[in-house]
């Protein structure tokens, strides 16, 4: 174990684990009900080798993120029905 308290430690871990159907099966809670599947390295950006503390401070495991804005369905979708104002002199 690495680190002070458990919290380091898995922040110190590599994806190795979740890319090794064996590991992965290893730390399943209940592999009867649900087996999750190994991630497949040729499918991911992420290397074996980051670790778990780095992905959480830079992309918080996002691999791609697709952003569509559009400024004119925004405000008319949350447009006012009504504007009023006071003024006190």
């Amino acid at each position: 174990m690495a680190g002070c308290i458990p919290l380091d430690s898995m922040r110190q871990s590599t994806l190795e684990c979740l890319y090794n159907q064996s590991c992965v099966d290893a730390i399943s809670f209940q592999p009867k009900i649900f087996r999750p599947k190994a991630l497949n390295v040729s499918l991911s950006n992420f290397s074996l080798n980051s670790t778990i503390g780095s992905l959480f401070d830079g992309s918080l495991f996002v691999e791609i993120w697709k952003n569509q804005s559009s400024f004119e369905n925004y405000f008319t979708a949350c447009k006012s029905q009504s504007l009023s104002y006071s003024y006190e002199s």
